[in-house]
């Protein structure tokens, strides 16, 4: 539109002009917008080409003034302002010529999507003071323009919400004026940088602050209120591996970290790919988790780790009952002498979530306790403090003989049941020899299920505990 173009002519004259003329300039310049806004694009097109040519005397064409503009033009809101230059006509010498005559505006110089991927990498590694291995697809290069791809959205998720001074930005602060009334080129910017950038939070977790706006999936950290000591700059590059490469790297190709520490990696970028909605990066995670649980089985994720994940994830997600079936087995609960020692020896964990956890594990381990109340009389005196002779163990002794014909029969119930459970497992045992001495014959591969894995398999269906609040992969609630 021709007046947009005359906008932006107005403007560049607006640089040139001396500080002494900024007055006129503007009153001219409102009259310019109230003709455009009373008389349609037409008339502004008439308007403004009047203003320009009247307005714009030859003696005004030096000393530039960008602070003015800054003032007058700018809208308060707006924290920063990049120009973009191509990489050929971007010398050292016009580089520090725009650096002097617009402080506080970041150069952007136009690169191939590569070039581009390299760069942010880079300006990774700066900001977070370690190496940063480039992911680039390959893909990328093949299936992109060559020219930058500059879009508001991909700036907001990779510059910070304040600037950052580089080596291609002045330090100087862009100055903010009063309220004043809206001007036709803040109209014609205000939406665009609002919808990117208002709904940015502060951070409030132990992710350093700056690294929320680089990462959106550091971002979610803030959202929810995860607090965790991993480097920002680790899950950042696991989300990124996922996001090129569609991998979970394994433990055996991650150098420099300790196996506790990878559980700790994986189940926090769980978490963060859970509230982000990222259901297939979580069940890789989840395939990672358990596959690492049986490559290496001398050591067991840590349990400030497994309750980490039932403080931000609901108890019937998929790895919090990965979890619990884990620890209900293979947890050794004894190692520990009371809820006080966890509590007190890992600061960390909160309370309510241990207690979900630790129901967890107990609605797991049910259906496999064996024992009965044969195993739970054979306890009768461990709660017991007296000593043979006492009063208390004349006491204990009454009670026992009153209930003891009782005893009897319930021992002998249950030694029959467990005999008949006996014979069943012989029994499944030999039809699973016989199926595999037919399959030899006619090919087939599938075994005979043993009831036993049924058992298991109901008891995995009627784990509802917390409702529809959890939410299966694909979006879906369950």
């Amino acid at each position: 539109m021709k007046f947009q173009r005359q906008t932006i002519d107005f403007i560049a004259w607006l640089l040139a002009a001396k500080e002494s003329d900024a007055v006129i300039v503007e009153r001219q310049a409102n009259d310019v917008i109230s003709s455009e806004i009373d008389n349609g694009d037409g008339g502004a097109d008439a308007a403004a080409t009047l203003a320009l040519e009247e307005s714009a005397p030859a003696s005004a064409i030096k000393d530039a003034s960008w602070e003015i503009i800054k003032q007058e033009v700018i809208p308060p809101y707006i924290k920063s302002v990049a120009f973009t230059v191509t990489s050929d006509d971007l010398n050292p010498e016009r580089q520090k010529d725009l650096e002097n005559r617009f402080p506080g505006v970041s150069m952007i110089t136009g690169t191939s999507p590569v070039q581009a991927q390299l760069a942010a990498e880079q300006w990774l590694q700066r900001t977070f003071g370690e190496q940063v291995t480039p992911t680039i697809s390959t893909s990328t290069a093949a299936t992109k323009p060559p020219e930058l791809m500059t879009s508001v959205k991909a700036v907001a998720e990779v510059v910070p919400t304040t600037p950052t001074p580089t080596t291609t930005t002045a330090t100087t602060a862009t100055p903010t004026g009063p309220r004043r009334k809206v001007s036709l080129l803040e109209r014609m910017t205000s939406g665009l940088t609002e919808s990117r950038f208002g709904n940015i939070r502060s951070p409030t977790s132990a992710i350093d602050a700056k690294q929320f706006d680089k990462s959106p999936i550091l971002r979610v950290a803030s959202q929810i209120g995860l607090t965790t000591q991993i480097p920002g700059k680790v899950l950042h590059a696991m989300w990124l591996q996922w996001k090129d490469h569609s991998e979970v790297r394994p433990f055996s190709a991650v150098k420099g970290v300790k196996l506790v520490q990878y559980y700790e990696n994986l189940v926090t970028l769980y978490i963060l790919a859970y509230h982000k909605e990222e259901f297939d990066l979580c069940f890789a995670l989840l395939l990672r988790f358990q596959s690492t649980n049986y490559t290496f089985r001398n050591e067991f994720p840590g349990l400030a780790t497994a309750v980490l994940a039932f403080q931000y994830l609901p108890e019937d997600s998929d790895l919090c009952r990965w979890i619990a079936t884990l620890f209900a087995f293979l947890w050794p609960t004894q190692g520990w002498d009371s809820h006080e020692q966890i509590v007190t020896t890992l600061p960390q964990i909160e309370k309510q979530a241990l207690s979900k956890f630790l129901f967890a594990v107990a609605y797991i381990r049910d259906p496999h306790t064996k024992g009965h109340n044969t195993a739970v009389l054979a306890q009768w005196c461990a709660v017991h403090r007296h000593e043979e002779g006492d009063h208390e163990y004349g006491a204990c002794r009454k009670s026992y003989a009153f209930l003891e014909d009782q005893f009897d029969k319930i021992r002998k119930e249950e030694a029959k049941h467990e005999f008949d459970e006996a014979n069943r497992i012989v029994e499944d045992h030999t039809k699973n020899l016989r199926l595999q001495l037919t399959t030899v014959d006619t090919g087939q591969s599938a075994p005979l299920k043993r009831k036993a894995e049924s058992l298991t398999v109901s008891s995995q269906k009627k784990y509802k505990r917390g409702g529809g609040r959890g939410r299966g992969r694909g979006g879906s609630t369950g």
